[in-house]
Protein backbone atom coordinates (compact mmCIF):
# COMPACT_ATOMS: atom_id res chain seq x y z
CA UNK A 1 0.00 0.00 0.00
CA UNK A 2 1.55 2.98 -0.87
CA UNK A 3 1.17 6.32 1.44
CA UNK A 4 -0.93 8.75 0.05
CA UNK A 5 -2.01 11.55 2.72
CA UNK A 6 1.11 13.74 3.00
CA UNK A 7 2.65 16.19 0.30
CA UNK A 8 5.99 14.88 -0.65
CA UNK A 9 8.14 14.11 -3.08
CA UNK A 10 12.35 14.93 -3.89
CA UNK A 11 13.35 16.24 -6.90
CA UNK A 12 17.06 15.78 -8.69
CA UNK A 13 17.06 18.57 -11.47
CA UNK A 14 19.76 17.25 -14.38
CA UNK A 15 20.53 20.80 -16.32
CA UNK A 16 22.39 19.91 -19.32
CA UNK A 17 24.22 23.02 -20.91
CA UNK A 18 25.47 22.79 -23.49
CA UNK A 19 27.97 24.46 -24.60
CA UNK A 20 28.10 25.01 -28.59
CA UNK A 21 32.08 25.59 -29.83
CA UNK A 22 34.18 25.41 -32.72
CA UNK A 23 33.49 27.05 -36.34
CA UNK A 24 30.06 24.90 -37.39
CA UNK A 25 30.16 22.60 -34.54
CA UNK A 26 27.21 20.78 -33.58
CA UNK A 27 27.13 19.68 -29.57
CA UNK A 28 25.54 16.12 -29.69
CA UNK A 29 25.51 13.65 -33.19
CA UNK A 30 22.88 10.59 -33.26
CA UNK A 31 25.78 8.33 -32.11
CA UNK A 32 27.57 8.62 -28.60
CA UNK A 33 30.83 8.16 -30.45
CA UNK A 34 30.79 10.88 -32.44
CA UNK A 35 33.27 13.39 -33.50
CA UNK A 36 31.62 16.35 -32.24
CA UNK A 37 32.36 19.01 -29.36
CA UNK A 38 31.61 17.50 -25.87
CA UNK A 39 29.00 19.05 -23.43
CA UNK A 40 28.97 20.06 -20.12
CA UNK A 41 26.27 18.70 -17.67
CA UNK A 42 25.60 20.75 -14.63
CA UNK A 43 23.55 18.61 -11.91
CA UNK A 44 21.30 19.86 -9.45
CA UNK A 45 19.16 18.62 -7.04
CA UNK A 46 15.71 20.05 -4.97
CA UNK A 47 13.23 18.67 -2.64
CA UNK A 48 9.52 19.28 -2.02
CA UNK A 49 9.11 18.74 2.00
CA UNK A 50 7.00 16.59 4.14
CA UNK A 51 6.22 18.26 7.17
CA UNK A 52 8.23 17.28 10.10
CA UNK A 53 10.50 15.38 8.36
CA UNK A 54 13.82 16.86 9.13
CA UNK A 55 16.11 14.98 6.89
CA UNK A 56 16.13 12.46 3.67
CA UNK A 57 19.44 11.01 3.28
CA UNK A 58 20.57 9.01 0.17
CA UNK A 59 23.59 8.23 -1.87
CA UNK A 60 23.54 8.94 -5.28
CA UNK A 61 26.15 6.10 -6.48
CA UNK A 62 25.83 6.84 -10.27
CA UNK A 63 23.24 8.65 -12.85
CA UNK A 64 24.05 8.13 -16.70
CA UNK A 65 22.39 8.78 -19.72
CA UNK A 66 21.59 6.30 -22.03
CA UNK A 67 22.25 6.54 -25.92
CA UNK A 68 19.19 6.40 -28.03
CA UNK A 69 21.24 4.26 -30.63
CA UNK A 70 23.30 1.69 -28.48
CA UNK A 71 27.05 2.20 -26.43
CA UNK A 72 27.94 2.35 -23.29
CA UNK A 73 26.38 4.86 -21.21
CA UNK A 74 27.58 8.77 -20.59
CA UNK A 75 28.01 9.00 -16.53
CA UNK A 76 26.90 12.30 -15.64
CA UNK A 77 27.40 11.39 -11.98
CA UNK A 78 30.31 8.74 -11.37
CA UNK A 79 31.18 9.12 -8.01
CA UNK A 80 29.33 8.11 -5.35
CA UNK A 81 27.50 11.57 -3.91
CA UNK A 82 25.59 11.70 -0.41
CA UNK A 83 22.79 14.24 -0.43
CA UNK A 84 20.52 15.18 2.04
CA UNK A 85 17.12 16.74 -0.41
CA UNK A 86 15.44 17.88 3.26
CA UNK A 87 17.69 20.78 3.24
CA UNK A 88 16.74 21.03 -0.56
CA UNK A 89 13.29 22.13 0.42
CA UNK A 90 11.73 23.70 -2.60
CA UNK A 91 15.74 24.84 -3.30
CA UNK A 92 17.98 23.69 -5.90
CA UNK A 93 21.43 23.59 -5.67
CA UNK A 94 24.38 22.72 -7.99
CA UNK A 95 25.57 18.90 -7.77
CA UNK A 96 28.44 18.19 -10.14
CA UNK A 97 29.36 19.25 -13.53
CA UNK A 98 30.44 16.35 -15.54
CA UNK A 99 31.63 16.60 -19.17
CA UNK A 100 29.29 14.57 -21.96
CA UNK A 101 30.52 13.17 -25.77
CA UNK A 102 28.16 13.58 -28.56
CA UNK A 103 25.11 11.67 -29.33
CA UNK A 104 21.38 11.14 -28.60
CA UNK A 105 20.41 9.95 -25.50
CA UNK A 106 16.85 8.70 -24.69
CA UNK A 107 17.02 7.71 -21.47
CA UNK A 108 18.58 8.27 -17.56
CA UNK A 109 19.76 5.48 -15.13
CA UNK A 110 19.72 6.07 -11.57
CA UNK A 111 21.32 3.71 -8.90
CA UNK A 112 20.34 5.07 -4.87
CA UNK A 113 21.42 3.35 -1.83
CA UNK A 114 21.63 3.66 1.79
CA UNK A 115 18.49 5.86 2.78
CA UNK A 116 17.91 7.40 5.81
CA UNK A 117 15.21 9.27 6.98
CA UNK A 118 15.29 11.48 10.10
CA UNK A 119 12.24 13.39 11.60
CA UNK A 120 12.19 16.05 14.65
CA UNK A 121 10.64 14.99 17.70
CA UNK A 122 9.52 18.06 19.29
CA UNK A 123 8.30 15.88 22.74
CA UNK A 124 11.98 16.06 23.53
CA UNK A 125 13.23 19.30 25.22
CA UNK A 126 14.71 20.98 23.27
CA UNK A 127 13.48 19.37 20.45
CA UNK A 128 15.82 16.66 18.76
CA UNK A 129 16.37 14.54 15.61
CA UNK A 130 15.94 11.21 15.54
CA UNK A 131 16.04 8.21 12.80
CA UNK A 132 13.11 6.10 11.69
CA UNK A 133 14.34 2.65 11.94
CA UNK A 134 14.37 0.21 8.87
CA UNK A 135 14.29 2.30 6.09
CA UNK A 136 15.59 0.55 2.85
CA UNK A 137 14.40 0.65 -0.61
CA UNK A 138 12.87 -2.24 -2.69
CA UNK A 139 14.61 -1.36 -5.90
CA UNK A 140 17.27 1.04 -5.88
CA UNK A 141 17.83 1.37 -9.75
CA UNK A 142 15.72 3.28 -11.89
CA UNK A 143 15.68 3.55 -16.01
CA UNK A 144 13.44 5.86 -17.25
CA UNK A 145 12.61 7.41 -20.54
CA UNK A 146 13.33 11.52 -21.03
CA UNK A 147 9.90 12.73 -22.73
CA UNK A 148 12.28 14.09 -25.77
CA UNK A 149 15.47 12.79 -26.77
CA UNK A 150 18.27 15.02 -27.07
CA UNK A 151 19.15 15.50 -30.56
CA UNK A 152 22.17 16.81 -32.88
CA UNK A 153 20.88 20.38 -35.02
CA UNK A 154 22.69 18.25 -37.74
CA UNK A 155 19.91 15.34 -37.74
CA UNK A 156 17.65 15.51 -40.58
CA UNK A 157 13.90 14.59 -40.94
CA UNK A 158 13.23 14.36 -37.21
CA UNK A 159 10.18 15.61 -35.91
CA UNK A 160 11.12 19.07 -33.78
CA UNK A 161 7.95 18.90 -31.79
CA UNK A 162 8.92 15.58 -30.28
CA UNK A 163 12.47 15.99 -30.37
CA UNK A 164 14.20 18.88 -29.23
CA UNK A 165 17.21 19.87 -30.79
CA UNK A 166 20.33 21.29 -28.83
CA UNK A 167 21.32 22.98 -32.16
CA UNK A 168 18.08 25.10 -32.31
CA UNK A 169 17.72 25.51 -28.49
CA UNK A 170 21.07 26.16 -27.01
CA UNK A 171 21.09 24.62 -24.46
CA UNK A 172 18.53 21.94 -22.60
CA UNK A 173 17.83 20.34 -19.20
CA UNK A 174 16.74 17.68 -18.17
CA UNK A 175 14.42 17.31 -14.98
CA UNK A 176 14.23 14.65 -12.88
CA UNK A 177 11.48 13.85 -10.51
CA UNK A 178 11.54 11.50 -7.23
CA UNK A 179 8.10 11.19 -6.48
CA UNK A 180 8.28 10.28 -2.21
CA UNK A 181 4.96 10.54 -1.83
CA UNK A 182 4.13 7.50 -3.80
CA UNK A 183 7.17 5.79 -3.14
CA UNK A 184 6.34 5.43 0.60
CA UNK A 185 5.05 2.11 1.44
CA UNK A 186 2.94 1.46 4.24
CA UNK A 187 1.17 -0.97 6.04
CA UNK A 188 -2.81 -2.67 6.07
CA UNK A 189 -3.18 -0.12 9.24
CA UNK A 190 -1.25 2.97 7.45
CA UNK A 191 1.61 2.93 9.28
CA UNK A 192 5.15 3.81 7.55
CA UNK A 193 6.93 0.51 6.75
CA UNK A 194 10.31 2.10 5.87
CA UNK A 195 9.94 0.65 2.40
CA UNK A 196 10.72 2.88 -0.39
CA UNK A 197 9.74 2.34 -3.71
CA UNK A 198 11.21 4.85 -6.30
CA UNK A 199 8.77 6.40 -8.29
CA UNK A 200 10.94 8.69 -10.83
CA UNK A 201 10.37 10.35 -14.39
CA UNK A 202 12.47 12.90 -16.54
CA UNK A 203 11.07 15.42 -18.39
CA UNK A 204 13.08 17.96 -20.43
CA UNK A 205 13.25 21.60 -19.98
CA UNK A 206 14.69 24.73 -22.11
CA UNK A 207 16.77 27.33 -21.22
CA UNK A 208 15.04 30.64 -20.10
CA UNK A 209 14.75 34.05 -18.89
CA UNK A 210 11.73 35.16 -16.29
CA UNK A 211 10.63 35.61 -13.00
CA UNK A 212 11.75 32.31 -11.75
CA UNK A 213 15.17 32.05 -13.11
CA UNK A 214 17.56 32.72 -16.39
CA UNK A 215 19.71 30.32 -17.86
CA UNK A 216 19.30 26.68 -17.70
CA UNK A 217 18.60 26.60 -14.29
CA UNK A 218 19.53 28.64 -11.07
CA UNK A 219 20.84 27.09 -7.60
CA UNK A 220 19.62 29.26 -4.46
CA UNK A 221 21.35 26.62 -1.98
CA UNK A 222 25.12 27.26 -2.47
CA UNK A 223 27.48 27.59 0.06
CA UNK A 224 30.94 26.87 1.31
CA UNK A 225 34.46 28.46 1.39
CA UNK A 226 35.94 30.49 -1.20
CA UNK A 227 39.31 28.46 -2.45
CA UNK A 228 41.04 30.92 -4.62
CA UNK A 229 40.10 34.30 -6.21
CA UNK A 230 40.55 35.62 -9.93
CA UNK A 231 39.95 39.33 -10.30
CA UNK A 232 41.00 38.61 -14.19
CA UNK A 233 38.20 37.87 -16.49
CA UNK A 234 37.32 37.24 -20.43
CA UNK A 235 34.16 38.12 -22.27
CA UNK A 236 31.50 38.97 -20.04
CA UNK A 237 32.91 37.78 -17.21
CA UNK A 238 34.71 39.89 -14.87
CA UNK A 239 36.55 37.33 -12.67
CA UNK A 240 35.55 34.49 -10.78
CA UNK A 241 36.47 32.06 -7.75
CA UNK A 242 36.63 28.66 -6.38
CA UNK A 243 34.04 27.53 -4.05
CA UNK A 244 34.33 24.14 -2.40
CA UNK A 245 30.65 22.84 -1.29
CA UNK A 246 28.79 20.06 0.60
CA UNK A 247 30.12 20.60 3.81
CA UNK A 248 33.60 21.57 3.01
CA UNK A 249 34.16 18.26 1.48
CA UNK A 250 32.47 18.84 -2.01
CA UNK A 251 33.77 19.31 -5.47
CA UNK A 252 34.93 22.58 -5.96
CA UNK A 253 33.18 24.83 -8.36
CA UNK A 254 34.36 27.96 -10.36
CA UNK A 255 31.73 30.46 -9.94
CA UNK A 256 32.07 33.82 -12.23
CA UNK A 257 30.54 36.92 -11.80
CA UNK A 258 29.99 39.58 -14.40
CA UNK A 259 29.01 43.81 -14.06
CA UNK A 260 25.57 42.57 -12.76
CA UNK A 261 27.14 40.71 -9.60
CA UNK A 262 25.92 41.98 -6.07
CA UNK A 263 27.99 41.70 -3.47
CA UNK A 264 26.20 41.71 -0.05
CA UNK A 265 28.84 42.15 3.11
CA UNK A 266 31.98 43.05 0.77
CA UNK A 267 32.90 45.90 -1.74
CA UNK A 268 33.55 43.39 -4.58
CA UNK A 269 35.56 40.66 -5.92
CA UNK A 270 38.65 41.59 -4.83
CA UNK A 271 37.20 41.80 -1.44
CA UNK A 272 36.95 38.19 -0.88
CA UNK A 273 40.15 36.42 0.43
CA UNK A 274 40.61 32.31 0.46
CA UNK A 275 39.07 30.05 3.50
CA UNK A 276 35.99 32.90 3.89
CA UNK A 277 32.44 31.33 4.08
CA UNK A 278 29.93 32.89 1.57
CA UNK A 279 26.70 32.26 -0.32
CA UNK A 280 25.87 32.85 -4.00
CA UNK A 281 23.03 32.94 -5.50
CA UNK A 282 24.02 31.68 -9.05
CA UNK A 283 22.52 30.74 -12.67
CA UNK A 284 24.05 28.07 -15.02
CA UNK A 285 23.89 30.03 -18.27
CA UNK A 286 23.70 29.02 -21.64
CA UNK A 287 27.57 28.67 -21.97
CA UNK A 288 27.35 26.39 -19.14
CA UNK A 289 28.99 28.33 -16.15
CA UNK A 290 27.81 29.27 -13.12
CA UNK A 291 27.33 32.76 -13.01
CA UNK A 292 26.90 34.38 -9.47
CA UNK A 293 24.04 36.89 -9.29
CA UNK A 294 24.53 37.17 -5.61
CA UNK A 295 27.18 36.92 -3.06
CA UNK A 296 26.78 37.59 0.62
CA UNK A 297 29.88 36.97 2.89
CA UNK A 298 28.14 37.20 6.01
CA UNK A 299 31.07 37.20 8.09
CA UNK A 300 34.79 38.71 6.86
CA UNK A 301 37.21 36.62 9.03
CA UNK A 302 37.38 32.93 7.80
CA UNK A 303 37.01 30.12 10.07
CA UNK A 304 39.79 28.45 11.64
CA UNK A 305 40.34 25.48 14.24
CA UNK A 306 38.98 27.66 16.56
CA UNK A 307 35.61 28.63 15.34
CA UNK A 308 32.95 27.84 12.82
CA UNK A 309 30.41 27.91 10.65
CA UNK A 310 27.14 26.30 11.62
CA UNK A 311 23.63 26.08 9.06
CA UNK A 312 20.47 24.89 10.32
CA UNK A 313 17.16 25.36 11.87
CA UNK A 314 16.22 27.09 15.31
CA UNK A 315 14.53 24.87 17.77
CA UNK A 316 14.39 26.67 20.78
CA UNK A 317 15.20 30.26 22.17
CA UNK A 318 15.82 31.92 25.41
CA UNK A 319 14.95 35.43 26.13
CA UNK A 320 15.27 38.49 28.60
CA UNK A 321 12.81 40.28 29.99
CA UNK A 322 12.65 42.98 27.25
CA UNK A 323 12.07 39.68 24.38
CA UNK A 324 15.78 39.72 22.92
CA UNK A 325 16.69 36.50 22.53
CA UNK A 326 20.30 35.67 24.76
CA UNK A 327 20.81 32.25 23.75
CA UNK A 328 18.90 29.68 21.14
CA UNK A 329 19.42 26.10 20.34
CA UNK A 330 19.46 24.97 16.64
CA UNK A 331 20.25 21.60 14.84
CA UNK A 332 23.36 21.55 12.49
CA UNK A 333 22.69 20.71 8.96
CA UNK A 334 26.08 21.53 8.17
CA UNK A 335 29.43 22.87 8.99
CA UNK A 336 32.46 24.36 7.96
CA UNK A 337 35.25 23.45 8.52
CA UNK A 338 34.11 19.84 8.08
CA UNK A 339 36.50 18.37 11.10
CA UNK A 340 34.45 20.10 13.38
CA UNK A 341 31.94 17.08 13.39
CA UNK A 342 34.24 15.25 15.75
CA UNK A 343 32.99 17.97 18.32
CA UNK A 344 29.36 18.92 16.70
CA UNK A 345 28.34 16.61 15.26
CA UNK A 346 25.79 16.98 12.35
CA UNK A 347 21.95 16.40 13.37
CA UNK A 348 22.45 17.18 16.38
CA UNK A 349 21.90 20.69 18.48
CA UNK A 350 23.62 23.29 19.23
CA UNK A 351 23.65 26.18 21.93
CA UNK A 352 24.80 29.13 21.16
CA UNK A 353 25.08 31.80 23.08
CA UNK A 354 24.55 35.39 21.53
CA UNK A 355 26.07 38.79 22.99
CA UNK A 356 24.17 42.16 23.17
CA UNK A 357 27.80 44.21 21.97
CA UNK A 358 29.53 40.83 20.41
CA UNK A 359 27.14 39.48 17.80
CA UNK A 360 26.59 40.82 14.76
CA UNK A 361 22.82 40.15 12.43
CA UNK A 362 22.69 39.97 8.77
CA UNK A 363 20.44 39.15 6.13
CA UNK A 364 20.22 39.24 2.67
CA UNK A 365 18.92 42.64 1.21
CA UNK A 366 17.84 41.64 -1.88
CA UNK A 367 15.47 38.55 -0.60
CA UNK A 368 13.60 41.81 2.03
CA UNK A 369 11.90 43.73 -0.27
CA UNK A 370 9.47 44.79 2.89
CA UNK A 371 12.97 45.82 4.79
CA UNK A 372 12.31 44.04 8.09
CA UNK A 373 14.96 43.98 10.57
CA UNK A 374 16.39 40.96 11.32
CA UNK A 375 18.24 41.26 15.47
CA UNK A 376 17.95 39.48 18.71
CA UNK A 377 13.82 40.39 18.95
CA UNK A 378 13.05 39.12 15.56
CA UNK A 379 15.27 35.80 15.67
CA UNK A 380 12.63 32.94 17.04
CA UNK A 381 12.05 29.07 16.50
CA UNK A 382 11.76 27.64 12.91
CA UNK A 383 14.36 29.99 11.50
CA UNK A 384 17.21 29.11 9.60
CA UNK A 385 20.26 30.02 10.42
CA UNK A 386 23.88 30.27 9.88
CA UNK A 387 26.03 31.16 13.08
CA UNK A 388 29.75 31.71 12.79
CA UNK A 389 31.09 31.87 16.03
CA UNK A 390 34.20 30.34 18.86
CA UNK A 391 33.90 27.15 20.31
CA UNK A 392 33.18 26.91 24.32
CA UNK A 393 34.61 24.02 25.56
CA UNK A 394 32.75 21.59 27.68
CA UNK A 395 30.14 18.84 27.43
CA UNK A 396 28.36 19.34 25.04
CA UNK A 397 30.41 22.17 23.18
CA UNK A 398 28.56 25.41 22.92
CA UNK A 399 29.20 28.66 20.75
CA UNK A 400 29.59 32.28 21.14
CA UNK A 401 27.95 33.75 18.23
CA UNK A 402 29.90 36.42 16.29
CA UNK A 403 27.86 36.82 13.82
CA UNK A 404 24.30 35.20 12.99
CA UNK A 405 23.16 35.30 9.70
CA UNK A 406 19.05 34.52 8.83
CA UNK A 407 19.01 32.13 5.68
CA UNK A 408 16.02 31.75 3.37
CA UNK A 409 13.40 28.89 3.92
CA UNK A 410 10.79 27.33 2.80
CA UNK A 411 7.02 26.82 4.71
CA UNK A 412 4.95 24.16 4.01
CA UNK A 413 0.82 24.53 4.75
CA UNK A 414 -2.37 25.83 3.57
CA UNK A 415 -3.41 29.26 2.70
CA UNK A 416 -6.50 30.03 4.75
CA UNK A 417 -6.82 33.74 4.10
CA UNK A 418 -6.52 36.26 1.63
CA UNK A 419 -5.20 39.59 3.30
CA UNK A 420 -4.56 41.84 0.91
CA UNK A 421 -3.68 42.00 -3.14
CA UNK A 422 -2.50 44.82 -4.74
CA UNK A 423 -2.16 42.70 -8.21
CA UNK A 424 -2.17 39.27 -8.99
CA UNK A 425 1.07 39.00 -7.15
CA UNK A 426 1.91 41.77 -4.58
CA UNK A 427 -0.09 41.81 -1.33
CA UNK A 428 -0.41 38.71 1.61
CA UNK A 429 -2.16 35.90 3.04
CA UNK A 430 -2.56 33.68 5.85
CA UNK A 431 -0.55 30.42 5.87
CA UNK A 432 -1.58 27.95 8.25
CA UNK A 433 2.02 25.72 8.58
CA UNK A 434 2.08 22.33 8.94
CA UNK A 435 5.64 22.14 10.76
CA UNK A 436 4.89 20.93 14.78
CA UNK A 437 7.41 23.68 15.30
CA UNK A 438 4.87 25.95 14.98
CA UNK A 439 2.38 24.64 17.03
CA UNK A 440 -0.27 25.21 15.05
CA UNK A 441 -0.21 29.21 15.19
CA UNK A 442 -0.57 30.73 11.36
CA UNK A 443 1.70 33.24 10.07
CA UNK A 444 1.46 35.95 7.33
CA UNK A 445 2.72 36.00 4.39
CA UNK A 446 4.09 38.81 2.20
CA UNK A 447 4.26 38.76 -1.44
CA UNK A 448 5.58 41.52 -3.40
CA UNK A 449 6.24 42.12 -7.61
CA UNK A 450 9.16 39.79 -7.34
CA UNK A 451 7.06 36.95 -5.92
CA UNK A 452 7.41 34.14 -8.59
CA UNK A 453 4.16 31.51 -8.07
CA UNK A 454 4.33 28.25 -9.40
CA UNK A 455 1.40 25.73 -9.76
CA UNK A 456 -1.30 28.84 -9.37
CA UNK A 457 -2.14 32.05 -11.52
CA UNK A 458 -0.95 34.39 -8.87
CA UNK A 459 -2.11 35.12 -5.39
CA UNK A 460 -5.78 35.36 -6.18
CA UNK A 461 -5.74 31.64 -7.23
CA UNK A 462 -4.51 30.71 -3.77
CA UNK A 463 -7.26 27.77 -2.51
CA UNK A 464 -7.11 26.05 1.20
CA UNK A 465 -6.16 23.23 -0.64
CA UNK A 466 -4.20 21.84 -1.49
CA UNK A 467 -0.61 22.34 0.28
CA UNK A 468 1.19 25.11 -0.68
CA UNK A 469 5.43 25.80 -0.62
CA UNK A 470 6.22 29.06 0.75
CA UNK A 471 9.76 30.05 0.35
CA UNK A 472 11.61 33.61 1.86
CA UNK A 473 13.07 34.99 4.82
CA UNK A 474 11.08 34.31 7.95
CA UNK A 475 11.22 36.59 11.29
CA UNK A 476 9.44 36.34 14.41
CA UNK A 477 8.08 39.69 14.45
CA UNK A 478 6.98 41.17 18.21
CA UNK A 479 5.88 44.49 17.21
CA UNK A 480 2.48 44.25 14.78
CA UNK A 481 3.11 46.21 11.75
CA UNK A 482 2.22 45.61 8.09
CA UNK A 483 3.61 46.10 4.36
CA UNK A 484 1.66 45.68 0.90
CA UNK A 485 -1.83 46.43 2.80
CA UNK A 486 -1.20 43.11 4.69
CA UNK A 487 -1.15 43.63 8.30
CA UNK A 488 0.10 41.53 10.90
CA UNK A 489 -0.64 40.90 14.89
CA UNK A 490 2.39 40.41 17.31
CA UNK A 491 3.65 38.17 18.31
CA UNK A 492 3.84 36.62 14.95
CA UNK A 493 5.60 34.59 12.33
CA UNK A 494 6.35 36.72 9.18
CA UNK A 495 7.72 35.25 5.95
CA UNK A 496 8.51 37.65 2.85
CA UNK A 497 7.88 35.11 -0.01
CA UNK A 498 10.43 35.06 -2.48
CA UNK A 499 8.09 31.94 -4.26
CA UNK A 500 4.80 30.34 -3.50
CA UNK A 501 4.33 26.74 -5.03
CA UNK A 502 1.52 24.90 -5.33
CA UNK A 503 1.45 21.47 -5.08
CA UNK A 504 -1.07 19.17 -7.28
CA UNK A 505 -3.39 16.75 -5.46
Amino acid sequence: MRKAVPTLFVSLTVLLALILTGCGASMMNTSSSGTGTVGTVAVFGSDAPLCDVFSFQVTISSAELVPQNGGPPVSVISSPLTVDFARLVDFATIFQLAQIPPGTYSQLTVTMTNPVLRVLDVTATPPTVVVVPNTLFSNNTSTMTINAPIRNADDQGQDQDTELDVGQKGALGLKLDFNLRESVLTDANGQVTGVVDPILKAQLTSPQTGDDHEGVGQTAELHGLVTSVQTAGSGNYTGSFGLQVLGGVGPIFTIETDSSTDFDGIPGLGGLSSGQFVEVDAIVDTSGNILAKEVEVPETEPPDNSTGVFLGPIVAVERDTSGNAVSFTMVVRQEYPEDLSESIPRYAPLEVNLSASGTNYHLPAWLNPANLTFNAASLGVGEHVGVQGSLVSGSPVTVNALGVFLRPRTVLGNFTQLLAALDDKAGGFTLAPCGSLFQGMPMTALTFESTFFSGVDGLTGLSPQPTIATRGLLFYEQSSGAANGAAWTAPTWVIEAHRVHQYSQ
